[in-house]
C-alpha cells in the first residue's frame, strides 16, 4: 500500500493487487491455468473486500506493468530469476485483434465485482515509449467495451535526473495527462524517484526533475484528478539494488534533501492551473 498525497490539500492511500514482483514460488512453470486462475480469483477477492471497506483507500492498482516498452505484453520467462509476468499462462482473448491478456480481464471482473468503492486502476511502468502507452489506452478501451469500470491510469516514474530536459519527455506526460482526462479517467504519478546515476551527486538538479513532474501535475489539476506519490521516502530504505542511486527525498540519515524544499515550494505556490 502507498500513502498517496493528492494535488489537492488532502491524503488518501492507495494499495496495489496483480503486481508482476512476484515471488519466486509464483514464478514456478509447474503450476496449470486452471490452478493460476484460482490463485488470482482467492487473492483478488479477499484483497479487494479486506480494503474496499476502508473510506480512505481511495484508489486501488487492479494490474501493473502489464506491458513492455515494446509494446509487447509482459510474458512469463523460464526460471525464477528474471522480471516476469506469469499470469500470461491463462491465455488472451484471441477473438479481439488486441490480444489482451485474459488476466486483465478477470482481475478487472474481481475489482469492480468486490471493490464498488474504490477507484479502479491501470500502473504502469517505463518512460514515454508511444507504442506502450498506445497499448494501454487501447486496453482502457477493451475493458470498458466489456462494462468493466475503469476510474484511472498510473505511472510510476522511475526517472533519471534531468529527465524533464530531454526531447518531447515533458510535452508527452502532458499529452497523456489530457488523453486520461478527455477520457473520463483520473491520473497518478505513483512511484516516483529522481535517480543521481553520477559519483558527484547533484542533488540541486534532482529537485528540479522532482519539481517539474510536479508541477506539471499541479498545472493539469483543473481538467481531472491529479495524484502523486513516491516510491520511498528516504534512500536509507530504498530498494537495495538502487540505493546507491540516492533516488528519494530524504538521505540515508533521514535529513531532507533539496527535492523537498522544492516540493514544498511548489505545493505552497502551485503553478497556474491549465
Amino acid at each position: 500500500m502507498h500513502g498517496l498525497n493528492t494535488a489537492g490539500n488532502n491524503s488518501k492511500s492507495y494499495v496495489s493487487t496483480v503486481r508482476l514482483s512476484c515471488s519466486a514460488w509464483a514464478k514456478h512453470d509447474n503450476r496449470t491455468a486452471g490452478e493460476l486462475r484460482q490463485n488470482l480469483i482467492e487473492f483478488m477477492t479477499v484483497l479487494c473486500q479486506r480494503y474496499d471497506k476502508h473510506p480512505h483507500i481511495k484508489w486501488m492498482d487492479v494490474v501493473n506493468e502489464t506491458v513492455l516498452q515494446s509494446g509487447k505484453w509482459h510474458h512469463p520467462k523460464n526460471g525464477t530469476e528474471k522480471w516476469e509476468n506469469p499470469w500470461l499462462l491463462l491465455g488472451n482473448d484471441t477473438g479481439h485483434t488486441l490480444n489482451p491478456p485474459l488476466y486483465i480481464k478477470l482481475a478487472f471482473e474481481l475489482a469492480n465485482k468486490n471493490a464498488p468503492n474504490t477507484d479502479l486502476i491501470i500502473n504502469q511502468h517505463g518512460g514515454m515509449g508511444k507504442l506502450m502507452w498506445e497499448k494501454i489506452k487501447a486496453l482502457v478501451s477493451y475493458l470498458r467495451q466489456h462494462n468493466l469500470r475503469v476510474d484511472g491510469i498510473g505511472w510510476q516514474a522511475h526517472i533519471d535526473v534531468g529527465w524533464e530536459q530531454e526531447a518531447n519527455n515533458m510535452k508527452q506526460l502532458d499529452t497523456l495527462i489530457d488523453w486520461a482526462h478527455d477520457n473520463q479517467l483520473s491520473f497518478h504519478i505513483t512511484e516516483n524517484n529522481v535517480w543521481l546515476r553520477d559519483d558527484e551527486k547533484d542533488y540541486q538538479a534532482q529537485a528540479q526533475t522532482f519539481e517539474a513532474i510536479l508541477g506539471l501535475l499541479l498545472k493539469k489539476r483543473n481538467g481531472g484528478v491529479v495524484t502523486w506519490n513516491v516510491w520511498n521516502l528516504s534512500d536509507r530504505d530504498s530498494w537495495k539494488k538502487k540505493m546507491k542511486l540516492e533516488g528519494c527525498l530524504f538521505d540515508r540519515n533521514y535529513r531532507a534533501k533539496p527535492a523537498y524544499y522544492a516540493l514544498q515550494q511548489v505545493l505552497e505556490n502551485p503553478p497556474q492551473a491549465d
